[in-house]
């Protein structure tokens, strides 16, 4: 394994991370707040982009 493939490894388990805290902070105010706020789907496009980044790094690195 290479440098390159290493800091690309390291980067997507980073995203991953990422991904999973804020899923996290978004499944506890969802589950939390009130009935009449409406969440939108902002919260998802950040995890989804964050998934997608790591994805996109872990490609890079195979």
């Amino acid at each position: 394994m290479n440098t390159g493939q290493m800091l690309a490894f390291g980067a997507g388990t980073f995203c991953l991370g990422i991904a999973f805290t804020f899923g996290l902070i978004f499944a506890v105010i969802a589950r939390h707040g009130s009935a009449d706020q409406n969440d939108g789907c902002l919260s998802t496009a950040i995890s989804l982009a964050a998934l997608m980044l790591a994805a996109y790094f872990f490609i890079q690195a195979v």
